[in-house]
């Protein structure tokens, strides 16, 4: 039941929220918002994949 602790917060990265918003959360929204921006691996996408 340890998700239950992360169900306030509010982002599409969240599954209990992803389809009733489409939204990343930057951490801002007090206890338990998770930082999604800062998460996100941005070196991934300069990587060829060919």
């Amino acid at each position: 039941m340890n998700w239950w602790k992360w169900r306030p917060y509010k982002s599409v990265m969240n599954y209990a929220y992803m389809y009733m918003m489409v939204d990343y959360s930057d951490g801002s929204r007090g206890k338990n918002d998770f930082d999604d921006w800062n998460r996100l691996d941005l070196s991934y996408f300069k990587t060829p994949l060919f």
